[in-house]
């Protein structure tokens, strides 16, 4: 994924401000992959960044009985993602189930070139102090115009760093790459994670005194001219980690 990409994912969620979720409480977001890729009214979007670049192909399927969004990757990247706005504090934990057939054997975490993963889950954060993230936010400001999210997490099913393993992007320095699942050994089968995002963000960055602004998935295969599939379903903020399931 290119720093131009990144910056287009940037900018896409200040022109798509739509907030509805499935379940929304104080102890809970939930988000719903069900509404129609074509309706105007959809809150989900898929983003193509490079119109060279084949797009990760993306359908909301019933899977082991789950209903789940299939990503389906070769030599491709896009990114399904929506806006959110919600009181990180009040529900910090973000939890989902994801699946991948195989990891991107000749993916490198670091490398440009090698900047590939079976399954990534993009989350977008601007900061309430915003001044300590200047630098990096008047540039992007210079670069598309339009005033950007300060940072990202991104969680990654590496195919050969351990879990916990953390990186900045290669294109974008406030992009905090985060190894959840590593290797083939859990491959073909759904597996639970548990992400609390404010510790993630203060490991991160120094901080966690930040607004939530959007999520993506994807599976990223361009770089590397590689295959990948995977599946996301359950997806959800909680203000416990007991309430991912």
């Amino acid at each position: 994924m290119t720093r131009k990409s990144i910056l287009c994912f940037f900018l896409f969620f200040l022109l798509n401000l739509d907030i509805s979720y499935a379940t929304s409480n104080n102890n809970i977001v939930e988000l719903n992959f069900l509404s129609s890729v074509s309706s105007q009214e959809n809150p989900w979007k898929i983003i193509r960044f490079n119109d060279s670049i084949p797009p990760t192909i993306f359908n909301v399927r019933s899977w082991d009985n789950k209903v789940a969004l299939e990503a389906i990757a070769d030599s491709s990247m896009a990114v399904y993602s929506r806006t959110l706005s919600f009181d990180l504090k009040k529900t910090p934990y973000l939890c989902w189930y994801w699946r991948i057939d195989k990891s991107v054997e000749k993916a490198i975490m670091g490398s440009k070139s090698g900047d590939d993963y079976a399954a990534r889950i993009y989350v977008t954060f601007t900061n309430t102090q915003s001044s300590i993230f200047s630098l990096t936010k008047s540039t992007l400001l210079g670069l598309v115009g339009y005033q950007t999210p300060d940072v990202a997490i991104d969680y990654v099913w590496d195919n050969k760093n351990p879990i916990n393993y953390q990186l900045f992007s290669p294109y974008v320095s406030q992009d905090s790459m985060i190894v959840v699942e590593s290797g083939d050994l859990k491959s073909h089968q759904w597996i639970l994670e548990k992400r609390n995002l404010l510790a993630d963000l203060q490991k991160s960055f120094g901080t966690s005194d930040f607004n939530i602004s959007s999520i993506g998935f994807a599976s990223d295969a361009d770089n590397t001219h590689s295959q990948a599939h995977a599946g996301f379903a359950d997806v959800k903020f909680v203000n416990n980690p007991n309430l991912c399931h």
